[in-house]
């Protein structure tokens, strides 16, 4: 069983070189592993825009889960606007609960015409996503946006 950052891997400490590690082994795999997790992606989103309000979700893949009952609430305030807003924590399926901090995203369109967005990170937890064509006039179109 895993205890986060202090037991990452069943190893013992002490012992000799074929069976265990010593306190500075441990405590750099322990390093590294909380390294690697927070350098992973937060989750990945695709969102469809249809029309000012109207639009959905469609695939979620994130560390809180897979599928569209984990995927955070969209609100398409404008044309070519998407909101994402995230619960503020979550808690994963051995009960840890966690907070979200969104850092940056990867933003692409998934058009077969020239799409371009960007992203702006409102708050910890809310991500706004801005779609246009090549003419620079906002437009409705399907994203996928990967959160860090």
């Amino acid at each position: 069983m895993s205890f986060g950052a202090f037991a990452p891997l069943p190893l013992r400490l002490g012992g000799t070189k074929l069976n265990g590690l010593n306190a500075r082994e441990h405590a750099r795999l322990c390093a590294d592993m909380v390294a690697l997790v927070r350098a992973s992606k937060l989750a990945s989103v695709t969102v469809q825009q249809t029309g000012v309000g109207t639009g959905s979700v469609l695939s979620y893949n994130g560390q809180n889960g897979i599928g569209l009952s984990h995927a955070p609430a969209p609100a398409f305030d404008a044309t070519g606007t998407i909101r994402l807003t995230f619960p503020y924590r979550w808690v994963d399926k051995y009960e840890n609960s966690y907070p979200l901090h969104i850092r940056r995203c990867r933003v692409s369109c998934g058009d077969t015409v020239m799409r371009r967005a960007t992203w702006v990170v409102l708050s910890p937890n809310k991500v706004r996503i801005y779609t246009w064509n090549a003419a620079g006039v906002a437009v409705n179109t399907t994203v996928t946006v990967s959160l860090y």
